[in-house]
């Protein structure tokens, strides 16, 4: 769910600057550059925008806060479950697993007793171990 709301952000976000640049209003990168600046357009009385594209602007950019509200509401779950879990607590402590990755892991993994050990458990998500090796000699 968090994903798609990411996703639908991103569209949202991409389909402002889009619109809104074909009428010579360029917007940073970013929700916070975004976000500054579409009020700022919208209450311009003097600018070329008619009422019916400034309502479409409206309508999207209020969708737009909403995608990322939803998506915080999310994360404080994430957030909250990952606490509670002591299984995530300790793929958290692996080096570049957060939150996320670790509820990932964890779905992804299942009951990780049935892996004989870690390794088995590596391969499940396709992770081999680095070849140094030329011509047919490991080292």
């Amino acid at each position: 769910m968090r994903d798609l709301l990411v996703k639908q952000k991103v569209s949202l976000s991409n389909q402002l600057r889009g619109l809104l640049l074909e009428l010579g209003y360029p917007i940073a990168q970013g929700d916070t550059p975004l976000i500054r600046a579409i009020p700022e357009i919208l209450e311009d009385a003097e600018n070329s925008l008619t009422s019916s594209f400034r309502f479409s602007i409206d309508l999207l950019f209020q969708r737009f806060k909403e995608t990322i509200e939803e998506a915080k509401q999310i994360e404080k779950q994430l957030h909250e479950i990952v606490k509670e879990d002591k299984t995530c607590n300790r793929l958290q402590a692996l080096e570049g697993v957060g939150p996320v990755c670790a509820v990932l892991i964890k779905i992804a993994l299942g009951d990780a007793t049935h892996f004989k050990s870690g390794r088995e458990a590596a391969a499940c998500f396709g992770l081999t171990p680095v070849q140094h090796s030329s011509g047919g000699k490991e080292k």
